[in-house]
């Protein structure tokens, strides 16, 4: 009889503490040579905005599906906005696509009846929260044009980790960035209790 490969048992601590740490280290990933040039950069915004219409163009035709607050930020996205109106506009429907769905999951008990009893609701939320985040793809390559490179550095008469931003211009992006890192690690400094802090700068 062939012998089963034995699982490697995790203390839930040490995978908490994995994960937590991945979330700083992958908001820490935001320098410039992940767009790569210009040219992609403006390659990959066309795609998303040819992809956001077709997205757009989908949930028009099953609006009537989302609940009336939702109804109302699809109908707003089709004005000619700012950059501060979307993204306000896209963390709005975050947050009521999380409150709808909770509310289709007590109301259903679980998510196998949601998506068999409910599927049309479903997939209307699916595609406005698809459509916020492609909206929102442009602002995030943007905001890593900033960022020439990520230097992190250990200090240990502080025990912190500096997380040393190089600009590759000045602008209140920047500071933007720094708060998102020091956001997320903030998120989750309760369960690396055993690691250094994190204190991103420029």
């Amino acid at each position: 009889m062939e012998e089963r490969a034995k699982g490697i048992d995790i203390p839930i601590e040490t995978l908490l503490n994995v994960t937590a740490l991945l979330r700083v280290l992958d908001g820490c990933d935001v320098q410039a040579d992940r767009v790569i040039s210009k040219h992609y950069l403006d390659y990959r915004n066309q795609r998303s905005n040819d992809e956001a219409r077709l997205i757009h163009a989908e949930l028009l035709s099953c609006i009537r599906q989302l609940p009336l607050n939702l109804q109302e930020e699809a109908n707003y996205l089709r004005n000619d906005l700012a950059e501060k109106e979307i993204k306000d506009c896209c963390k709005r429907i975050y947050s009521k696509v999380f409150d709808s769905l909770n509310n289709l999951k007590q109301q259903y008990s679980t998510w196998r009846n949601v998506q068999s009893e409910a599927l049309p609701e479903f997939m209307a939320l699916s595609l406005i929260n698809r459509l916020a985040f492609k909206l929102e793809q442009h602002i995030h390559f943007r905001k890593h044009q900033c960022v020439g490179f990520v230097l992190p550095v250990m200090d240990n008469d502080r025990n912190v980790i500096n997380v040393q931003l190089f600009a590759n211009e000045k602008s209140d992006t920047i500071n933007e960035i720094i708060n998102d890192i020091n956001k997320e690690y903030n998120a989750v400094k309760d369960i690396l209790i055993d690691f250094p802090a994190f204190e991103a700068r420029c």
